[in-house]
This record gives structure tokens, C-alpha cells and sequence, in this order.
């Protein structure tokens, strides 16, 4: 009975270690390419949200204060900080503008 109890223990520490090494090594996991600063917005698709990531030339109303690897947490123009769960965010969608398109939109809105 104990020499069953130790066997049981000693694959149950086997497994748990293995599963600790499918683990990203950056320790962020989806988040991987966000930085804290960085301007984004939130888009309420229902039961999930989608994060898109703007260039930081673009001024928004949120930016990310903190990433982990399973929350994400936004900060508003307000100064309120929103944990968000990885379960919780449908996509990470990042948007880059060439530079020139935007120098388009400058000179168009100054006629």
C-alpha cells in the first residue's frame, strides 16, 4: 500500500514538471508581442475582446500597463487599470501604418 502511494507521488512530480516545460520560455505566451506603454484599443465582440495595437504615433485612450503570461492589464485615459484574462481576449491584432500614408492624412486635413 505505501510502496503504491510513493509510486502514484513520484509520477505525479514527474508529470508536473513535464507540463511546466511546454511553458514559453518569455513567460507571455499570446501577449508576446506587447509592451507596456503601448497604445491600444478594445473592441467588445460579445463574449470575447479583440485588442488592436496601434502604431505609437497614434494617440488612444488606452495603452497596456502590465502583460503576463495569462492577463493582460489596460490602462485608461482615466488612470483605471483592467485586469483582462487570456480567456477573455478573442485576438491581438496589430495595425502599422506606413509612414507615408500618414503624412497623406496630415496634409488632407489641413485644407
Amino acid at each position: 500500500m505505501i510502496l503504491a502511494s510513493l509510486f502514484g507521488l513520484l509520477i505525479g512530480m514527474t508529470w508536473t514538471t513535464w507540463t511546466r516545460g511546454i511553458e514559453p520560455p518569455n513567460g507571455k505566451g499570446v501577449f508576446a508581442g506587447l509592451k507596456v506603454g503601448q497604445p491600444v484599443t478594445l473592441k467588445d465582440e460579445g463574449a470575447a475582446y479583440e485588442v488592436r495595437v496601434l502604431d505609437e504615433a497614434l494617440p488612444t485612450a488606452e495603452e497596456v500597463a502590465e502583460v503576463g503570461l495569462d492577463y493582460l492589464v489596460i490602462k485608461s485615459e482615466a488612470g483605471i487599470e483592467t485586469r483582462f484574462p487570456v480567456t477573455s481576449i478573442k485576438a491581438v491584432i496589430e495595425t502599422r501604418f506606413p509612414v507615408t500614408s500618414i503624412k497623406t492624412v496630415i496634409r488632407l486635413s489641413t485644407r
